[in-house]
Parts: structure tokens; C-alpha cells; sequence
């Protein structure tokens, strides 16, 4: 039996932040790209990936095994800061084997409208599976709709659709598939929601071929800090709603959730079933998490998160253990390791006129660093682990950077101008 455990290489860069939106965790801020006479006003920082490697979890050494098996490559942003491709191998005979990739495009409002997934056959890339997604005038999803790939053409898979309120609440939503000829029901839902926008309830219905069953019915009880500390969830037997489950949270002053108590209903009463307990940060970060379940006579040790944050509040580390019958803890699922450092572009508002590119851009080592000036600027070459390798200053509009020396792989250029502009650019090594 292996876990996998993953090392990511990831580069933090900061950017302009300009009328981005968010929603709380949900939503990444958006920036836009260093381009000629541009100005800096508020910023804020984007992780930009390089690499996750993959490591199985050997239960015979009872360790994370030195040989990894598993690697995300490539990865490729926008000038948005948008995710548009990556690319999966295995390490299969102690050589890297394609395994699949996706691209995926975005709208004028950084929302994802498309993804294209590609598998490996042995020899070439071949179609697997896309998806398109559709946004209204509020941002709001409206619908997706998802395809495979039968060898020789696009065949229809599923589809949903959504419906909202005035304060673009989600009051429906309608999810169907492809039959071969024609999209055919399969379930819905439809909630409701308070005078401050809280979901209070949710019903689940299913399709039997000519009307809607009901399946599932959520009541959520919201205190007055508009936090949901009580759950009831409920199933149709057919005429009326038999209880199933029930969850009673308590939240602290910046409302994150501390404690949940699940219980379960065996049909006469209720009996308990799961708690957990959550420690946070002073960023509100989760730094574990400790759940824990009903034996009958007491509660016993189930699963354990632990999570490191660094000072921008990028997750540098997670680990998680679940604990066997004797109650000794083994690897659960994924343990994580983000590398990650920080550029500072700056805090007050100035200019820059300079665009800078790189070309050739793979190439053997050999680089020229291309200004739309002759003005001095400092240079700094990083490797993906974050050691500065070279540092100079070029006076040129065109300068040439030789690193045909150094391992092939993936390294980060790091332009500061005379107002202290910083500009980044990633160099691959071939």
C-alpha cells in the first residue's frame, strides 16, 4: 500500500492589483501584466507554480520513499495570472512517461471558460475529455457542459445549468445527461435563502422518466453572526422526511468554525456519530484540525490535519493521518511541501517605460535579455529552489546571460529597474 506525497515548486510574484474581485478564498486576485508607461497602484501576490513531484509512501520501510512517482510540469499562465496548461508524468522504469495534460482558456473576467484534457497513448497526445463554461452579466455560472472523446469526434456527457435571485444567490440548479441523442433529467435542486443572503435550505430531487421524486431535504439554522451553526438533513421515504443526520457548529469572534458535532438517527433517536475541533492562526489560516468518532463508548482518534502557512499566507505544508484499529496513526492522504519566494514590486505609485522580453526562450543556456531602453538595470538569476545564482547589472538594450553552465531545468530571471520596478520572467534550460 503507497500514499503519495507531494513536493511543489512554486514562485510567488507580485503584481498589480487592479479592480480584481473576490470571493473570500474562493476567488485568486487577478493582475495585469508590466507593459509600457504603466502605472503601480495597490499590490498584491499570485503563486505562480513550476513543479509537484510525487512521492509513495512505502509501508514496508514505513517512509516516504526517495524515488518519486509522479510529477505536474510545464505549468503556463496568462498574462492574468490564469493557469492555461500543465502536463502529469509518471517515472516509469526511472524515465519520466507523459500521462495526461489539460489547457484551459479564460474570459475578459479571468473566469475559466474552457478545459482541454489530452491523455498519452505511448507515442502522441490523444483527445480524452473538454469542458465549456458560460457566465452571466453578475459573473454568475449560468451552465457547463462536458464532452469525451469516442477516437474520432466529440460525444456529449453531461450538462448543468443554474438559475439566480436579484443578489445573485444560486436558486436552482439542473443537472442532465446525453442519452446518444438527446439530454435526459437527472436531478435538480433548489434553495432558499434568508433576508442577508444565507442558504437555508436545499432540496435534492431526482428524475424517474415524467415527474420529480424527492430525495434529500437541508434545513441550515443561521445565528445572528450569520454563521450556520446547526444542520438538519433529511431523506423522502416516499410520503414524508425521515431524519438522517444533524451537525451543530460552534464558530469563534472572525467566524471560523472551531468545533463540529455530527450525530446520526437510527430511527427512534440520535446517536453520536463525529466531532471535530479546528485550531486557526491570527490570519485565519487552519492549522489543525483533529476529528474524531463515536465507538459506542467514547470517542476515538480518526483523522489529523496539520497546516504551515508562510508570511504572505501561501500553504507551505499539510500533512494528514488517519489512525488504524490500535489507534496508531498512518499516512492518510497527500502531504504537501510548497517552495515558494517573494518579489516586492514596489509600494508607491510610479512609472516604468521599459518592456522587457527574453529570447530565445527555451534554449541551451544562452539568453538575451531584450529593453525597450538603454537604462541600467540589476538582474538576478534564481533557481526554482530559490538560490540566487548570478547577479549582475546590465547597461544595454539588448545583454546576453550565458547559464549553459548550469543543470538543465527551470530557472527565474528577476529585472529591477531604477525606480525599483521589479519584473520577472521564467527561463527553461534545455
Amino acid at each position: 500500500m503507497k500514499k503519495l506525497q507531494f513536493i511543489t515548486l512554486a514562485f510567488v510574484l507580485t503584481t498589480e492589483f487592479v479592480g480584481a474581485q473576490s470571493n473570500n478564498h474562493l476567488s485568486k486576485n487577478k493582475s495585469k501584466s508590466l507593459r509600457n508607461a504603466h502605472r503601480f497602484y495597490q499590490k498584491a501576490q499570485v503563486q505562480i507554480y513550476d513543479s509537484t513531484y510525487a512521492w509513495p509512501w512505502d509501508t514496508l520501510t514505513n517512509a516516504w520513499s526517495v524515488i518519486p512517482k509522479a510529477r505536474t510540469i510545464n505549468y503556463v499562465y496568462d498574462m492574468n495570472n490564469n493557469q492555461t496548461s500543465y502536463a502529469v508524468q509518471q517515472l516509469t522504469g526511472g524515465v519520466w512517461v507523459n500521462s495526461v495534460q489539460n489547457q484551459m482558456t479564460y474570459n475578459l473576467n479571468n473566469q475559466q471558460t474552457s478545459l482541454f484534457a489530452q491523455s498519452w497513448n505511448g507515442g502522441a497526445w490523444v483527445n480524452s475529455y473538454q469542458a465549456t463554461t458560460a457566465y452571466d452579466i453578475n459573473n454568475n455560472t449560468t451552465g457547463n457542459v462536458s464532452q469525451t472523446w469516442n477516437g474520432s469526434t466529440w460525444v456529449n456527457s453531461s450538462q448543468n445549468s443554474y438559475t439566480y435571485d436579484a443578489n445573485n444567490n444560486c436558486l436552482t440548479g439542473l443537472s442532465q445527461s446525453w442519452n446518444g441523442s438527446a439530454w435526459i433529467n437527472s436531478y435538480q435542486w433548489i434553495s432558499t435563502y434568508d433576508i442577508n443572503n444565507n442558504m437555508i435550505t436545499q432540496l435534492v430531487q431526482n428524475w424517474n422518466v415524467s415527474v420529480w421524486d424527492n430525495s434529500t431535504l437541508t434545513n441550515y439554522t443561521i445565528d445572528v453572526n450569520n454563521d450556520n451553526t446547526y444542520s438538519l438533513f433529511q431523506n423522502w421515504n416516499g410520503s414524508s422526511w425521515d431524519n438522517s443526520q444533524q451537525d451543530s457548529m460552534t464558530f469563534d469572534a472572525n467566524h471560523n468554525r472551531t468545533y463540529v458535532h455530527d450525530m446520526v438517527w437510527n430511527g427512534s433517536s440520535w446517536d453520536n456519530g463525529y466531532q471535530s475541533s479546528l485550531n486557526y492562526d491570527s490570519n485565519n489560516h487552519v492549522i489543525y484540525e483533529l476529528q474524531q468518532t463515536w465507538n459506542g463508548t467514547s470517542y476515538t482518534n480518526g483523522y489529523k490535519g496539520t497546516f504551515e502557512y508562510n508570511v504572505n499566507g501561501f500553504e507551505v505544508y499539510s500533512t494528514s493521518l488517519y489512525f488504524d484499529f490500535n489507534g496508531v496513526p498512518q499516512p492518510y492522504s497527500d502531504s504537501i511541501y510548497y517552495y515558494s519566494h517573494t518579489t516586492i514590486t514596489g509600494i508607491n505609485e510610479i512609472n516604468s517605460n521599459a518592456v522587457f522580453s527574453v529570447s530565445p526562450n527555451p534554449s541551451n543556456g544562452k539568453f538575451f535579455i531584450n529593453s525597450s531602453d538603454n537604462k541600467p538595470v540589476s538582474v538576478e538569476i534564481i533557481t526554482s529552489t530559490g538560490q540566487k545564482i548570478m547577479e549582475l547589472t546590465l547597461t544595454m538594450a539588448s545583454s546576453a546571460i550565458d547559464l549553459s553552465g548550469q543543470e538543465k531545468g527551470i530557472y527565474f530571471l528577476r529585472i529591477t529597474d531604477q525606480n525599483n520596478i521589479v519584473v520577472n520572467r521564467k527561463l527553461v534550460v534545455q
